[in-house]
């Protein structure tokens, strides 16, 4: 009948607005600690040689992307640019 379908179309109208359980985050073990902190130690080690790299590098005066030392100049990872070479 005519209520049955409202009745049933209300029903599915609470369900879909009802908030969604939270979700129950999984336990970490220890060798997946060590990995995480290798990972970490990798990235900060790579980020700290860029640094030294791109501390004052220049922007690349064709596309503007961040240039990086190469030698006595710098070279433009993106299009290849080379500025500062005397």
């Amino acid at each position: 009948t005519m209520e049955d379908e409202i009745d049933l179309q209300t029903q599915a109208a609470a369900f879909v607005d009802s908030p969604a359980p939270a979700p129950i985050p999984a336990p970490v073990s220890e060798p997946a600690m060590a990995m995480a902190t290798a990972a970490d130690a990798t990235t900060a080690a790579a980020q700290a040689a860029l640094s030294d790299m791109m501390g004052d590098a220049p922007l690349c005066d064709t596309c503007g992307h961040i240039t990086v030392r190469n030698g006595s100049c710098y070279k433009c990872l993106n299009c290849g640019n080379s500025l500062g070479c005397s």
